[in-house]
């Protein structure tokens, strides 16, 4: 597609889906082997494709981490990072995918992030041979960082000083960012008929109450940067008929699994007192002071204050899936790389409040590596009408191949 080579090169990673199967995806095999298989073809690069395992040791099937080093990963001084995951497909395109059209090429993933990628493996070609660089392409960015969490805990012996995170989609330099956090609520209490309240323990209610004050207290931080604060899901209802285990009946949430974002299974009866809720929330620190465990003294006060004085109680369970900290540059010790991007950016640059988070802060977090998230303009990310500027997308290329002859070796 086009005269301009990275265009052909980002057209078949787009078409290389690449999320979740739960989530009615193909999985990432598929775009982690196209990959592999291009980075392969340059002979100074190791290439070997990882399958990722949970902080257990257990393999998460159907994610894969791609690797490519110039020499021993242990001597990388850069690290180019992307992620291979994309969204599930959004409703309401008005433009075919895989076009271009009024200088726009237009593709799911084409923003976040299959054009900083495409940009990438086009550059690398045309900087050849390097030294001290490496390349990481992880899974699951998009949902709960496994590829990024199995990469820090297996490859301690990669300490880059700087590194360039391909994911973003506007084009707008990012050298800090809040941190990011997700927790569940579980909220048990009594059911009973609709008609005699005071005989039962309104879970739904609860859990209304709880959640209006943790969010009241999460964003009423006046910090440097704001906290965001978003309750992604609340389900609440009658527990369904018990299930047998064994030969023992066993019933929700009691022997409930949290972790997994999966509310408890619940029928909707009007005339029923819902003994069951559950709540998902993320949100991103602004201030060192919010924290999980803020939120969760927090939940459990407004809980307190609504149990108090009743005959029937609701009680909570809740869960952190994770909490990753916020991140913010050295400006001198990332000037350069800043400034290398400055025909993409333009010297236009997002503070760390208006981003989203970046799972690079894990590394950065252990080595103290200087990094700048960018990616050609383009967006919206994650919506309908995806696209990326074909002209940001060439000077990106052009920006990695100089930024990579600086690390040559030949």
């Amino acid at each position: 597609m086009g005269q301009d080579p990275v265009l052909s090169i980002l057209d078949e990673l787009c078409q290389k889906r690449g999320f979740r199967k739960e989530k009615g995806g193909p999985g990432e095999l598929g775009i982690a082997e196209l990959l592999a298989a291009k980075l392969r073809e340059f002979p100074w690069l190791t290439v070997w494709i990882e399958e990722v395992h949970d902080e257990k040791g257990n393999v998460c099937p159907g994610f894969y981490n791609v690797l490519a080093f110039d020499g021993d990963p242990s001597e990388t001084r850069f690290l180019v990072v992307g992620h291979l995951d994309t969204v599930a497909p959004a409703t309401g395109w008005s433009r075919d995918e895989y076009t271009v059209d009024d200088g726009k090429y237009f593709a799911l993933g084409a923003a976040d992030t299959r054009s900083g990628i495409a940009a990438c493996l086009n550059a690398i070609g045309k900087a050849d041979a390097t030294r001290g660089v490496g390349y990481l392409f992880y899974s699951d960015e998009e949902v709960g960082f496994l590829g990024m969490k199995d990469f820090v805990r297996r490859h301690r012996e990669v300490a880059p000083t700087h590194g360039l995170s391909l994911c973003g989609g506007y084009g707008i330099a990012q050298t800090g960012w809040r941190g990011c956090s997700e927790m569940e609520f579980l909220l048990e209490g009594v059911a009973g008929h609709a008609s005699r309240p005071w005989e039962g323990a309104n879970a739904a209610s609860a859990a209304s109450v709880v959640m209006d004050a943790v969010r009241a207290a999460l964003i009423s931080f006046d910090g440097k940067e704001k906290t965001a604060a978003n309750v992604a899901a609340i389900h609440a209802g009658t527990l369904s008929p018990p299930k047998w285990k064994n030969k023992k009946r066993y019933r929700y949430p009691r022997d409930y699994r949290m972790g997994e974002q999966v509310p408890p299974p619940i029928k909707n009866v009007a005339n029923k007192i819902p003994n069951v809720a559950w709540a998902l929330l993320d949100f991103r620190p602004g201030d060192s002071a919010v924290t999980c465990a803020m939120v969760e003294r927090v939940a459990r006060e407004a809980l307190a204050a609504w149990n108090d004085g009743r005959a029937h109680q609701v009680s909570l369970v809740v869960h952190t899936n994770f909490e990753m900290p916020a991140y913010l540059a050295d400006p001198e010790k990332v000037r350069w790389l800043v400034d290398a991007f400055e025909p993409v950016h333009g010297g236009v640059s997002s503070a760390p409040g208006a981003t989203g988070f970046i799972d690079v802060t894990l590394i950065a977090a252990r080595h103290g590596t200087q990094f700048l998230c960018l990616s050609p303009k383009g967006g919206p990310a994650h919506g309908p009408d995806e696209h990326v500027e074909i002209l940001s997308l060439v000077a990106y290329r052009d920006c990695v191949v100089g930024l990579l002859r600086g690390y040559a070796r030949l």
